[in-house]
């Protein structure tokens, strides 16, 4: 998934999930920027160093429940963070509404881009229908 810093723009997407899944649902986010081609803007327009940036995955469980998820980052020269889910963070079968807030320090002054939003389903098992 690739996320505009400036626009709030995602690009990918379209994550599915079986409740059954273990240690294998995960996101990858890269940071881009693409504010203008204008020269005149653009070069005053620049991505900041990747660990000046935190990245939190807000969801909204098929529940109404609220989760919170900080992304770490696997490759600063890339801008590349990564998101791990637990079983408890995907453990309600159906659509996890979802945003990025992406936190940066800027002069001393701390701002939060919101992305817009996305969704992930948990999809069922016929192991987790079998009456136990």
């Amino acid at each position: 998934m690739m996320l505009d810093v400036k626009s709030s723009t995602l690009t990918g997407g379209g994550f599915e999930f079986y409740i059954t899944d273990k240690n294998t649902s995960n996101f990858f986010v890269k940071l881009v920027i693409n504010m203008s081609t204008n020269p005149h803007i653009s070069k005053y327009v620049a991505l900041e160093e990747a660990r000046s940036y935190r990245l939190e995955l807000k969801c909204k469980k098929p529940n109404g429940e609220l989760m919170s998820i900080n992304g770490e980052l696997i490759d600063e020269f890339e801008a590349l963070y990564h998101f791990n889910l637990t079983q408890e963070q995907k453990d309600i079968i159906g659509k996890y509404r979802c945003e990025y807030w992406i936190k940066c320090k800027v002069g001393g002054d701390e701002e939060i881009l919101t992305s817009a939003p996305f969704e992930f389903i948990v999809q069922p098992s016929i192991i987790n229908k079998i009456p136990r």
